[in-house]
Formats: C-alpha cells, sequence, structure tokens
C-alpha cells in the first residue's frame, strides 16, 4: 500500500508542482518542495494507518485453534 501511495502522491505531487511552477508563479524550489511533500506524505499515509492499527493475526490464530 505504500507504494501505491507513493505513485499516486507522485502524480498529484507532479501535478500540483507544475501547475503552481507555471500557472501560479510559484518559485521553482517551492514547487519541488510541494513535489516532496505530496508524494512522501501520500506514501507514509498507508504505512502509519497500518502501523496504528496494530497486529491481531496472533490473537485470531489462538482463537480457531482453541475451538
Amino acid at each position: 500500500m505504500a507504494v501505491i501511495g507513493i505513485l499516486v502522491g507522485s502524480i498529484l505531487g507532479l501535478i500540483g508542482a507544475l501547475t503552481s511552477w507555471l500557472a501560479l508563479d510559484v518559485p521553482f524550489n517551492s514547487a519541488v518542495v510541494l513535489y516532496f511533500a505530496t508524494a512522501l506524505s501520500f506514501g507514509l499515509l498507508p504505512s502509519l494507518s497500518t502501523g496504528a492499527r496494530g497486529d491481531d493475526d496472533e490473537q485470531a490464530l489462538a482463537a480457531t485453534t482453541a475451538q
């Protein structure tokens, strides 16, 4: 999921950076920072949400084998 998030973030970041650089007259350095921030944040969101959810596989296996 993190790889897909990074790819989606890269595409959205590229669109946002090019739009802001060409149409909104944002400096090139700021557009590059916008690109990286978007790509990395979209990549980290799935990883953080998965990590926060925890791992309940051991409890599920213990419940099924006990029955």
